[in-house]
């Protein structure tokens, strides 16, 4: 969704050629781009290619490494192709060019200063972008503001991968006719790049932090616990998505991708029927872009259209057991304040019964199995409804299906997260409770919103600096407050597992103290605007009345199996 920057890179300040860099595949040049305020310098290297094409015969294969080195240089100074995905519109399309391989990463690296060690190795960040599992690539994330406010400011290399998006990244036969999860495979052929050759653009393969948001954010808590990737990285981000939320696995794969598959017009029987038929259609056919029917068609489970499934290699058992045995990372994780706000910038809500809605939404999660039904549906009510039965006004109608929709999305989920690995390693939760009205550019204008606030993808242009849902790059004051605040909370626990920063360096520490979240207090986390400050509730504690619900429904289920 939202605003991309154009194909060429966007760079408003000096350039010149970028140091040329010796990789595994050959040697990239790339552009330098120096920034007056920092007076520093960052050589950025847009478009390395990282594996062969996944075309043709390789279509639904795991990605392979690039067979042959060049010898000559590869010049990395422009986008590579987005993958394969539908956009709002035809005028959006016309702006954005699509290919089956995408699998393609940009790197962007401080130029060491004469009175730095040359020799010092930097941390490594790595993102990867959301978008439903099928949209998005890591051009709309852009190159100025990583580069200035992550690099030049605070001394980190930042890698951002592409990977195969929806039914080209994510389509199961589940009998080995295709590799399952081919996405995954693109992530983990991208880590390995990254440990065999970040060292040539001056990064430390000892110390990566994988972050990423939405789907990205689920994608790279996924990787934390794949025994197949959890050692590649040290430190995890998921930011508005992880491993918990119930969309994060496709549980209907199979079933899913046979439809597909008769949509397009492949009537096969058998798993090797379908993946040789499919792999003789247009790479067109397969687009998808991220919709509302999850919200709508899913009462009881949010589920995406297609995503990760449950399968061996990449993951051998269950979750839960995978958890169990995965070394566990520091985490830094969180959401915005109203993280379902953005979906209803869609005309179809202007005139919505969110009364109704969220009604059935609580009747459908708190069924009559559930002993006390009829209690706890009052009480979650009451607790959307502003202590009231029914909302007294189409206002309070809407937030409270904002609320409804922003926990059912995510914030359960990140809750959930939290008191998995709260008592293991050191977890800091957030919510992001800042924002610029000026970030909603057309759906400000078109009142398509029933009201403002920090919604889904509003965290990522405080670390960015990059419009998401719409153009926006001019920052007032309390905007550069809040950038450099989370510029330097993300890179501190980048370089250092914790966000206050280190007390041997006394630069990096913060005007406040971020406190982590324990097994005593999961829902101690930080409020991150001009002013931060810790709570020790979060999202008014919803989503720890929703894991209540959870737990009783699950051990109802047990002791009525046992009967």
């Amino acid at each position: 969704m939202g605003n991309r920057q154009t194909k060429e890179p966007v760079l408003t300040h000096r350039e010149e050629p970028a140091k040329e860099r010796q990789t595994s595949d050959g040697p990239v040049g790339g552009t330098r781009a120096t920034f007056p305020e920092s007076e520093r310098s960052v050589d950025i290297y847009l478009g390395i290619p990282f594996a062969e094409t996944p075309c043709g015969d390789n279509r639904f294969k795991k990605s392979e490494r690039i067979k042959e080195r060049r010898q000559e240089l590869l010049t990395c100074r422009t986008w590579a192709p987005e993958g394969i995905q539908l956009y709002f519109n035809e005028r959006e399309a016309k702006r954005h060019t699509t290919a089956e391989h995408n699998l393609f990463l940009n790197v962007f690296t401080p130029v060491t200063l004469e009175t730095e060690d040359p020799n010092q190795l930097l941390p490594v960040m790595v993102y990867v972008h959301g978008g439903g599992f099928v949209s998005d690539s890591t051009i709309k994330y852009g190159d100025v503001g990583i580069s200035e406010y992550m690099c030049a400011d605070h001394r980190v290399v930042v890698v951002t991968v592409q990977y195969r998006l929806g039914w080209l990244g994510f389509f199961t036969t589940e009998d080995n006719a295709c590799d399952d999860n081919v996405a995954f495979w693109d992530m983990k052929l991208a880590l390995e790049w990254i440990r065999d050759n970040i060292v040539h653009f001056q990064g430390d393969s000892n110390n990566v932090t994988l972050f990423g948001q939405s789907a990205g954010g689920a994608s790279v808590d996924l990787l934390s616990i794949s025994p197949l990737t959890r050692d590649l990285f040290h430190k995890v981000c998921p930011m508005a998505g992880n491993s918990c939320c119930e969309w994060a696995i496709s549980e209907n794969a199979k079933q899913l991708c046979r439809e597909k598959a008769q949509k397009i017009g492949v009537e096969a029987r058998t798993g090797h029927d379908i993946i040789t038929a499919l792999r003789g259609q247009d790479a067109s056919k397969f687009a998808s872009q991220l919709g509302l029917e999850f919200l709508e068609n899913n009462m009881e489970k949010l589920q995406a259209e297609i995503g990760p499934c449950l399968s061996a290699p990449f993951f051998p058992k269950s979750l839960e057991e995978l958890k169990k045995e995965a070394p566990p990372k520091p985490m830094l994780i969180g959401t915005c304040q109203y993280e379902g706000l953005v979906f209803l910038a869609h005309p179809k809500y202007n005139r919505f019964n969110a009364k109704r809605y969220v009604g059935e939404l609580i009747d459908a999660r708190i069924p009559e199995t559930l002993p006390n039904y009829e209690e706890k549906r009052l009480e979650a009510r009451k607790m959307y409804f502003k202590g009231h039965k029914s909302p007294r006004n189409q206002k309070e109608a809407m937030h409270g299906f904002v609320d409804i929709i922003s926990d059912l999305f995510v914030n359960i989920g990140t809750q959930k997260r939290v008191q998995e690995v709260a008592d293991k390693v050191q977890t800091f939760l957030y919510t992001f409770d800042h924002y610029n009205e000026d970030m909603w550019g057309f759906l400000l204008g078109n009142m398509l919103l029933p009201f403002r606030g920090p919604t889904h993808c509003t965290e990522l242009s405080y670390l960015f600096h990059v419009g998401i849902v719409a153009p926006f790059t001019k920052f007032n004051e309390d905007d550069k407050r809040v950038l450099a605040l989370s510029t330097k909370m993300w890179t501190n626990f980048a370089k250092y597992g914790n966000p206050n920063g280190s007390a041997s360096v006394p630069e990096s520490k913060l005007d406040v103290t971020w406190d982590p979240a324990t097994s005593s207090n999961v829902s101690r986390s930080l409020s991150i605007g001009v002013e931060p400050k810790m709570s020790d509730v979060n999202h008014a504690n919803r989503p720890l009345f929703w894991i209540e619900i959870e737990e009783a429904l699950r051990l109802g289920a047990q002791q009525a199996d046992s009967l």
